[in-house]
């Protein structure tokens, strides 16, 4: 299986599935694997990366292997941004907080320890603040990111309060759609609930945010789960391997421009008959 994906201008690259957190609804099947430089210099070989305009370093945790990705950073072109998605509990090197192409891409998935805690399954929630004024101090590009589900619905705007307050320096925000997969399938009872409940203090939070002048954006929702007035903040994040549109979208205007659904989901939102359908 090839750990390096494209698709059209981004690039994607899995390099390891070892991780120390156990996120209740983590979409990965974690295990040992980690990714060889041989076997990324093969694959890197056969893209044609003026093509590309984003690498994605994914995982597991990708600062597991922070050695791997300063070499990976070394042979790829210049002109790529690059982003990690990492749960942000292990200190950034120097190699990488100096390479202002990257981004670091970090879950906070409530304003206190009892609501993060919870979804990681670790006491995680003061060492990641930690190693986010790190980051901040050293002026690095950070996006919060935070999954949408039952532990932290209620409380957007609390949660968006402590952002401006707290996480100024971060660079966006992204409220997210969950993917029922792996871990988050075994749980959905437990985390998952109607994503059209949560709408109108989700548009109070990302309009709040971006009054502080911090940007905030959707991922993983379709356009007509909001107004009109809100379709300029969801981002088409999910990837056309993985989109879908159920047969209620037939027949919409707007189904070119929409971020979709996850297919992962489709079982779940036929077996509802809509249940997703705002």
């Amino acid at each position: 299986m090839k750990s390096l994906l494209i698709e059209k201008e981004i690039a994607t690259l899995f390099i390891t599935s070892k991780c120390n957190q156990n996120c209740i609804m983590c979409p990965q099947e974690l295990g040992s694997f980690t990714l060889a430089l041989s076997d990324f210099l093969v694959e890197c070989n056969e893209v044609s990366w003026n093509t590309i305009k984003a690498l994605y370093i994914t995982g597991g945790e990708p600062l597991l292997e922070q050695n791997l990705i300063t070499e990976i950073l070394h042979t790829i072109p210049e002109h790529l941004e690059v982003y990690i998605l990492t749960n942000g509990l292990i200190p950034v090197e120097d190699a990488l907080l100096k390479d202002k192409r990257i981004k670091f891409c970090i879950p906070l998935y409530g304003s206190c320890s009892t609501v993060h805690n919870q979804v990681t399954q670790h006491d995680s929630f003061i060492p990641l603040l930690t190693n986010l004024y790190y980051l901040g101090s050293n002026n690095c590009r950070i996006e919060i990111r935070t999954v949408l589900a039952s532990f932290n619905i209620h409380k957007l705007m609390e949660f968006s309060r402590f952002i401006a307050m707290n996480l100024p320096f971060a660079e966006n925000i992204a409220f997210m759609g969950m993917e029922l997969v792996e871990a988050a399938r075994r749980n959905i009872d437990n985390i998952f609930v109607n994503q059209t409940l949560f709408v109108p203090e989700l548009i109070e939070s990302i309009q709040f945010l971006n009054s502080c002048q911090i940007d905030a954006f959707i991922y993983n929702f379709p356009l007509c789960y909001f107004p009109g007035s809100m379709h300029k903040y969801l981002i088409d994040s999910i990837s056309p391997r993985k989109k879908y549109f159920p047969p209620f979208c037939n027949g919409c205007l707007n189904k070119d421009l929409c971020p979709g659904f996850f297919r992962t989901n489709k079982n779940y939102i036929e077996s509802k008959g809509g249940f997703y359908h705002a």
